[in-house]
C-alpha cells in the first residue's frame, strides 16, 4: 500500500525484488544515503591527525565497510598477517591497516 518504495542502492533494489516477489509491479526507487555534515563541523587538531595513521607508515591499506560478518573484515587481518611474513621487519614498520566503518544496526544482536 506504499506510494513509493525506497532502497539505498541498485544492489539492494535487486535483492528486494528477488525477496518480495509479489511486489514485482512496485519497482523500488534508489535514494542514496546522504552525508552527515555535522561530523565535519568538528575542528581537527594536529594531534588528532598524528593519531590517525602512524607517522612511520609508508603504505596504508584502507578498508571501509560496515562492521558485519559478511563483509569479511577477517580477510584484511589475515592478509596483513600473510604480508608480515613476506616483508622485512623494517618494511613492516612502514605498513598500516586502517579499518573504518559503521555497524550495520539491523544486524546487532542484543
Amino acid at each position: 500500500m506504499a506510494d513509493v518504495i525506497l532502497v539505498n542502492s541498485n544492489f539492494t533494489g535487486k535483492t528486494f525484488l528477488s525477496t518480495f516477489t509479489s511486489l514485482k509491479k512496485k519497482q523500488p526507487a534508489v535514494l542514496y544515503p546522504s552525508i552527515n555534515f555535522k561530523g565535519f563541523d568538528v575542528e581537527v587538531t594536529d594531534k588528532d591527525r598524528e593519531n590517525l595513521v602512524p607517522p612511520s607508515a609508508k603504505v596504508v591499506f584502507l578498508s571501509i565497510n560496515r562492521y558485519e560478518r559478511k563483509k569479511n573484515l577477517v580477510l584484511a587481518l589475515e592478509a596483513m598477517d600473510w604480508l608480515k611474513n613476506k616483508v622485512s621487519e623494517e618494511e613492516w614498520k612502514g605498513i598500516c591497516l586502517v579499518i573504518a566503518g559503521n555497524p550495520d544496526l539491523f544486524n546487532i544482536v542484543h
